[in-house]
């Protein structure tokens, strides 16, 4: 009984501390020692470059993961991790400006993680009874295939082949298309926008791409200024802001993921052009921690909660079995030999019971930003370069750069832009 009240005390506290910890605050930034989010410091730099302009800005190539070695054990983990470290190497390799890298790890990210789990079936073939989760070859989660084709459409369109960038957009929407809840479906704002800059190099949008904008409901996200331009000269630019949702395994082992929100310091962004254009984007065009919390109940989990009510059960029937076996071993004649044969029966329970792994997967892409803000302009009316700002709270500027516009006609220009905090 003692042991009852301590563990009931034990997950009492637990919950209040899982609570408590609902959101992970990210680090502060500083320049030269002082943090830059106080009224008259100094803000930072936005990282901002021109996806495929052939001015790379950093090695990172360490990051690919390397092929998996002879050591079968070593072997085997780096295959079932390799498609979230392929998908963190193509993402950096896009802020680094090195597309020939960034193409290589999404092209294999994308192979790796395959399709969606679309039924229960699916998962279940995907479940052996006995194994965990981890042990399989890491597929990501909804939002962060979708992230992933974004990424991976943006150089194409970058390199002006809409054809492929539309595929690649049009694949990132349909990557959540079997969340349980219409409304949570193929809602990605940032996508959508993006698909319609593709179409637009294609000259193929229509009366519907324009209608489905007002039909659909984006989790929140705000069409951001220009969207509706065509652009003789196009220029998207894309600010990705903080950092991704944190997965947690669910305390109790039913099997759910439970989404931890990173909140950014970021609350808009702002371009201001050479000819005194301001475009801005007031809010979020997507929150990424929305789009994985709000995708409804993954099949895995419905598979995994089914295998922790199994593993509950073997346990209940083990106990049961084990104080029968116990109490009929004490009695005379056959039913002593019965007792023994149940608290056999009950060890068999007992040990069908460890074998059966209940917990969620928490591999994740690392590089899933917190926020996107989209902003799409017309290279004429930006003139030969453009201010970016992060704005705060208080529409105060927390970081800026400068990008120099250079979209040629008929193409566009992709700027990408990266603040971590």
């Amino acid at each position: 009984m003692r042991h009852r009240i301590t563990l009931a005390l034990l997950a009492s506290l637990g919950i209040v501390l899982l609570i408590s910890c609902a959101t992970v605050r990210p680090p502060e930034a500083t320049f030269q020692g002082r943090t830059t989010f106080a009224p008259g410091f100094r803000p930072l730099k936005v990282s901002a470059t021109t996806l495929a302009d052939g001015d790379q800005r950093a090695d990172v190539s360490s990051a690919y993961p390397p092929m998996p070695s002879g050591d079968r054990k070593v072997s085997d983990q780096d295959i079932r991790d390799r498609a979230a470290a392929l998908a963190d190497c193509g993402i950096a390799a896009c802020y680094a400006n090195d597309p020939a890298l960034a193409r290589r790890a999404l092209d294999e990210a994308i192979a790796t993680m395959g399709g969606h789990v679309a039924t229960a079936s699916d998962a279940k073939a995907r479940a052996l009874f006995f194994s965990k989760e981890s042990d399989k070859t890491f597929r990501g989660e909804p939002h962060e295939r979708a992230v992933t084709f974004l990424f991976r459409g943006m150089l194409y369109l970058a390199e002006g082949d809409a054809e492929n960038a539309q595929a690649c957009f049009k694949s990132g929407a349909l990557q959540d298309a079997m969340a349980s809840g219409t409304e949570d479906r193929s809602d990605w704002l940032s996508i959508d926008l993006l698909l319609l800059a593709a179409k637009r190099m294609l000259d193929s949008p229509d009366a519907a791409d324009w209608q489905a904008f007002i039909a659909k409901e984006y989790s929140g996200g705000g069409l951001p200024d220009g969207w509706q331009t065509t652009a003789v000269r196009p220029v998207v630019i894309l600010l990705a802001a903080g950092r991704g949702p944190v997965k947690q395994a669910e305390m109790l082992r039913n099997g759910e993921l439970v989404y931890l929100d990173v909140p950014s310091k970021v609350r808009g962004f702002r371009v201001l052009g050479e000819k005194n254009t301001t475009l801005a984007c007031a809010s979020p065009t997507d929150d990424c921690f929305v789009q994985a919390a709000t995708r409804g109940k993954r099949e895995m989990d419905k598979v995994l909660a089914g295998k922790a009510q199994t593993r509950r059960g073997l346990k209940t029937t083990s106990g049961v079995l084990k104080d029968v076996g116990e109490t009929m071993e004490n009695l005379p004649g056959g039913l002593s030999v019965l007792g023994t044969a149940l608290r056999i029966g009950a060890k068999a329970s007992e040990l069908a019971a460890r074998g059966i792994h209940s917990e969620a997967d928490t591999r994740k892409v690392e590089l899933v930003p917190n926020e996107f803000y989209l902003v799409m302009a017309d290279a004429n009316r930006l003139g030969a370069s453009a201010t970016l700002q992060v704005l705060g709270q208080a529409d105060e500027v927390l970081a800026e750069g400068v990008a120099s516009i250079r979209a040629k006609p008929d193409g566009a220009q992709v700027i990408l832009a990266r603040f971590p905090y």
